[in-house]
């Protein structure tokens, strides 16, 4: 078998016809796709908050993972080094958070009640299931 040589102008006449079929794709979709959150930045270098992630709570840039979580850990005791094992942050993230923590700690307290509050989330969960059964029968 001998090698097959390309057509130059054939492939980038393919190329521009998958370039126009993508653009025509976009347009298509553009009214059904939302713009995605403005993230709201903060005097801290690695958290932000996101209308519409973690109800805008404070979470690590680019995740959603929420600063409580990481403060909670550090209150019952756990090591930064189950924190970096077990969470995808590096140690700078991590003591960022707890800088954050001493500068807003009724904040981050609220947050921890409310995660940590179990008749809130047993109540949350049966009307959630509620919900979901009650779509499966309809």
């Amino acid at each position: 078998m001998g090698a097959q040589t390309l057509d130059a102008k054939l492939v980038y006449r393919q190329l521009d016809t998958l370039m126009a079929e993508l653009h025509q794709l976009r347009e298509l979709v553009k009214p059904y796709v939302t713009e995605k959150p403005k993230r709201v930045e903060t005097e801290h270098p690695h958290i932000e908050r996101v209308p519409g992630v973690r109800g805008g709570q404070p979470v690590f840039i680019g995740t959603r993972i929420p600063v409580w979580i990481i403060v909670d850990h550090f209150k019952i005791g756990r090591s930064l080094d189950y924190i970096l094992e077990n969470y995808d942050l590096t140690a700078e993230q991590v003591y960022d958070a707890l800088s954050y923590y001493y500068e807003h700690t009724d904040e981050i307290e609220q947050a921890i009640a409310l995660n940590s509050d179990q008749e809130y989330w047993q109540e949350w969960l049966k009307q959630s299931c509620g919900r979901f059964t009650r779509n499966l029968v309809s």
